[in-house]
């Protein structure tokens, strides 16, 4: 009789001996005290810690290039004699156009690395939410991607990365890209099609493979998403399109015919090789991005998503390897400079992430498996 347990003891304690106090000062330590507000200080701190080891440069690689326009704008006298900074048409004239406004308002350096800060934490804040989509315990699972993240190779196949240590164009095409694809997954037309259109406003590279994702996964939805839903989030995309036409058609107008080819070479086999010339990339790049994919499809397998994907997810992903698949294939083993120009391998740290996010879940999901 002196055995026996209490129904509201924890553990098998004795009835004698006080159950443990679920309003005491240890129970402020358990994240179910505060069911809201432990996710949102965990999240706040992901971020952060992303933030810091992405890092918040400024003035350094290829921003040392998209800043001359844009300071040119906020005082005429810087460069005023260079042929660069007043002569060439900028192909981040929204960027620039954003650099003199905040250039007017407070500290560049200062400015950029808070933005950089900014999309990391919308960065965390897209994997939280696909996260939550698929897994049983998001913030989690959240934590260990965002770990993975930041220990793996910043850049991948074609030095492609979502983020870079400095704020850029590509910061925002790549987080836009991400938020959008996100808002379909979760029905939030609205929200894709604003996310589509930063994220192509920004950069050209982003604005071809937003319209051909988005255009992709809107046809193969259509039945679900409708004609007005579907407008929601092209439209947007086509504004951006309309708003980069003049530089489009400047580059192709009949005075600059005669030096486009030479052009062309010039930005592919010395500019930027490492952009467009995949056969001077060497096996390792494609080596680490193989091990990723086949990490993440290990631990879809193995330990599967709690939540299956549904239609428009799989569209997602099918979309992206598509691009992929075709882009090296056109790249590689069939080498045309146009599919070289238009850079596919700019989606492939999509997949890489979304690989990431599984092995992250396979990770958090296995470690809360009862042991045999």
């Amino acid at each position: 009789m002196g055995h026996d347990t209490d129904t509201n003891c924890v553990d098998g304690c004795s009835k004698h001996e006080p159950a443990p106090d679920e309003h005491g000062p240890l129970a402020l330590t358990r994240p179910s005290a505060y069911p809201h507000a432990y996710p949102a200080f965990a999240l706040i701190l992901l971020a952060a810690g992303l933030a810091m080891a992405n890092g918040m440069g400024y003035n350094c690689g290829n921003l040392r290039q998209y800043l001359l326009h844009g300071l040119h704008a906020l005082d005429p006298t810087f460069l005023a004699n260079d042929w660069f900074a007043t002569q060439t048409i900028t192909h981040h004239s929204a960027f620039s156009a954003v650099i003199a406004i905040i250039g007017s308002i407070t500290r560049l350096d200062i400015a950029f690395g808070i933005a950089n800060a900014a999309f990391a934490a919308a960065l965390v804040i897209c994997v939280h939410l696909l996260a939550t989509k698929f897994y049983k315990n998001p913030i989690v699972v959240t934590a260990v991607a965002v770990f993975i993240i930041t220990f793996s190779p910043r850049n991948m196949v074609g030095w492609t990365s979502i983020m870079q240590s400095y704020f850029q164009p590509s910061t925002i095409g790549g987080v836009g890209l991400l938020a959008g694809l996100t808002c379909l997954i979760y029905r939030r037309y609205r929200l894709a099609g604003l996310s589509f259109f930063l994220g192509s406003l920004f950069h050209l590279h982003y604005m071809l493979w937003i319209a051909c994702l988005a255009g992709i996964v809107v046809i193969v939805n259509l039945r679900e998403i409708r004609i007005r839903r579907a407008l929601y989030v092209i439209a947007p995309i086509a504004l951006a399109v309309l708003y980069h036409l003049p530089f489009f058609a400047a580059t192709r107008s009949a005075d600059q015919a005669p030096y486009a080819a030479e052009a062309t070479r010039i930005i592919q086999e010395l500019y930027a090789p490492f952009h467009y010339r995949p056969l001077t990339w060497g096996v390792e790049p494609f080596a680490q991005f193989a091990a990723i994919l086949v990490a993440g499809a290990i631990a879809v397998k193995m330990v599967p998503q709690q939540r299956r994907p549904d239609r428009m997810t799989l569209s997602i992903l099918a979309a992206i390897t598509g691009v992929i698949a075709i882009g090296m294939l056109l790249t590689i083993v069939v080498r045309v400079d146009t599919v070289a120009w238009l850079f596919p391998y700019r989606v492939v740290p999509f997949l890489g992430l979304a690989a990431q996010i599984a092995v992250a879940g396979a990770l958090a999901g296995s470690a809360q498996m009862p042991r045999p």
